[in-house]
Formats: C-alpha cells, structure tokens, sequence
C-alpha cells in the first residue's frame, strides 16, 4: 500500500485541481533540453550487523538537524542515524500502545514533530528523539464498499488527507473510475476534496483456471500524487499515453494547494518509446512472484504476457517524487547501462534538467541537492545511501 503512501511522496495518484482549474491559463509547454546533471554516491548510513543494520525499509526522511530515520514495517521501528552515517537509536516497538507500531510506514514532517503512517493503527505524532504526542485514528465509510476512510497524510495545515482504495475489480467493470481524495479533520469529519485520481490503466485482470484476480498494471497509466515530506502541497502529474501521430506528446505536471486548488502547471515535452514484444516478456518475466524453478514458471509469465493491455508505448514516467524545498523529480523509462533517467524540475516547475542514477537505487526522499535510497550490497543486506545532486 505504500505508495499509495509515497503516494504522496510516491502518492500514486492523480488529475485534477478540481474545477479551480478551469479558471487557469493553460499549462506552459517546456522541454528538457537542460545539461544533464551529475550524481555522486555519498554518505552510507546502515551497518552490516547488530542494531543498525536494516532489512525492509519502507520510507526515509531527513530531520532538520541531518539525521536520518527510517521506517522498517516487518520490525514495527523507526531507526535512527547521526549525520556521519553511524547508528543513534531506535524508535518504536511493536504494540498498540503510545509510541507502539503494528506496520510503520510513510515518514512525514510537520515542523519538528515526526509523524509516522501505520498501516493498521493510523498516524502517530512523536519528537525526534521518541517522545510520543499523539495519535490520528479514524475510520468512516466512503464511495468505496470495500475499504473505509483512514487517515492517510498528515497535511502541514493540520488536516488530514484521505482516501478510500477501490477494488481492481470495480475499476476494470468501470463501477469505478476515479478515486477521490478528500481533506479531513483529525476527527474524520469531511472537510474539502483535494484531488480525483483518474484510474484508467491502472489495473489488469489474469484469468486462471481457479479464479480470476486483479492486479496492479506494470505500465500503468494512471495519474499520480505526489507530496512533500512537509506535506504543504501536492503535485498532480498526468501520464496518458497520446493519440497514435502525435509528434510532441507531453505528460503533466500540475501543483495544488491544499484547497484542492491550482498553483500552477506545466505540459512536459517527451520522447515516446515503442514498447516492443521483447519489452513485454521482460516485464511479464519482472511482473511474476513465481520461481524461475518452478514447474509452472513458463505458463505464469506467459499468462501475465497475454492478459496485460499493453499501451503501444512506455508511458511518460513511472514514479514522481516531491521535496520540501519544491523540486519535482520524474522517473522516466529511459535507461543508460545500469542506470535510468530522472527528470528534475525546481520548484517552479521548470525543468533544472536530468540525472541518471543506478537502477539498482530504490529512491525515498528528494531534494534539490541530495536523494537518499536504498542500495542492497552482494549479500543483500539494504543500506541507505546518499546521492549528492550538482549541475
């Protein structure tokens, strides 16, 4: 469910401005014909045994003193590094009491309080150093009949945004099509609507003998939202794919306020990718939990190659990502050896240019100098590294 979470800094979400966007100028068109930037691998923070070692980090965030926490849900923990990469402490422990985690998980700012999404039990509010403030915990019936309303970001105003998941089912029967994020007070009482996700692309369904099952779509063309680790605004980025002739296509950025209104926004020129029958076993093979051993390896990868909907090219990006400070990162299907492109944009959403960075990097947080990931070392063990940005 994360980023569903990062969702909102991975917030994977959506369209719209709601209607304020109407009485906005159209998006500036702009290409990103910039100097590519360079990254340069920097400070590690992890350890290969004993408290600081990691195992399932969720989500990074930095504190504003330069430490470095990070959310492992399997160990219901925050873990805590000093600036110079060595183990602090650890926060948490698993329970259901003040301070406790059942599945920790999205890492959230609001001044110099720490907020941290559990899955199961809602957000606690705690200080850097563990001190526990309090706890958001809701949960009210939405549009969806599957899921209730949770809270889900803590939004830097003091409310709360929210959302209820739809069913892959209900969206691929077209009973649903868009998910609607609303802003609610700490209370649960509905407030505003922040954004509609329009869900289009973001589903397949594969057909077995036993049953049929709906699955995450691993081109999805869905929108996307994306937050700040501060939470004081959200970006909506656009990722349909053209019409089959157009020359220039563009996927869109577009900033709001947490009134649900537009800031600003901007149409980003691109290079399609065909995506090509290779392309498709590739992903298909990626897209599988199935043992390569396994007798049923094969017939597996060959169901999920005949039941995706493949779009005709890649979509424009895969993943975006916001700072505090504004910039936008873009996560492109573009690739160069062992590396892949991120489009950067500053916090006016002009382009500042591209970087590549190891494929092997699961990014977590962004800024305008730095991103911090996880790496995996030979034997597998997650470390936390830094990438300084320059250019």
């Amino acid at each position: 469910m994360k980023r569903a979470l990062r969702v909102l800094r991975g917030f994977t979400l959506a369209v719209l401005a709601l209607l304020a966007a109407a009485a906005c100028s159209p998006p500036a068109e702009v290409s990103l014909e910039r100097p590519e930037l360079r990254a340069t691998r920097g400070q590690v923070f992890g350890a290969n045994e004993g408290e600081g070692a990691l195992s399932d980090v969720f989500d990074v965030d930095v504190g504003g003193d330069g430490r470095v926490f990070a959310s492992e849900p399997n160990f219901a923990r925050i873990v805590v590094f000093h600036a110079d990469g060595s183990y602090e402490r650890t926060l948490g422990r698993r329970g259901r009491g003040p301070g406790e985690f059942q599945a920790p998980g999205n890492l959230t700012w609001l001044g110099d309080t720490l907020t941290v999404l559990d899955f199961l039990q809602g957000i606690t509010l705690m200080s850097a150093d563990g001190e526990y403030h309090d706890r958001i915990s809701f949960s009210v019936q939405g549009q969806s009949r599957s899921f209730p309303l949770g809270p889900i970001l803590p939004l830097a105003d003091g409310s709360v945004g929210s959302y209820a998941p739809s069913p892959g089912s209900d969206v691929l029967a077209g009973r649903v099509t868009n998910e609607v994020w609303l802003k609610m007070s700490r209370a649960g009482e509905e407030l505003d609507t922040l954004a509609l996700r329009n869900l289009r692309g973001a589903f397949y369904a594969l057909e077995t003998p036993e049953r049929t099952r709906e699955f995450s779509h691993p081109l999805s063309t869905s929108e996307v939202l994306a937050a700040p680790p501060n939470s004081a605004f959200l970006v909506l980025a656009n990722r349909s794919i053209p019409d089959p002739g157009v020359e220039a296509p563009t996927y869109g950025l577009t900033v709001l306020g947490l009134d649900g209104d537009t800031i600003r926004s901007a149409a980003i020129r691109y290079r399609a990718v065909d995506l090509t029958g290779p392309d498709q076993d590739s992903i298909a093979r990626a897209t599988t939990s199935t043992d390569p051993a396994a007798e049923n390896y094969a017939s597996r990868v060959r169901a999920i190659r005949e039941s995706v909907p493949w779009p005709r090219i890649y979509p424009a990006f895969s993943t975006v990502l916001v700072g505090s400070d504004g910039v936008v990162w873009v996560r492109r299907h573009l690739y160069r050896g062992d590396a892949v492109r991120w489009d950067v944009f500053t916090s006016e959403l002009e382009p500042r240019g591209s970087v590549y960075l190891p494929r092997s990097l699961d990014v977590k947080l962004v800024s305008g100098g730095a991103v911090y990931g996880v790496e995996a070392d030979e034997l597998d063990v997650p470390w936390i590294v830094r990438y300084d940005i320059e250019g």
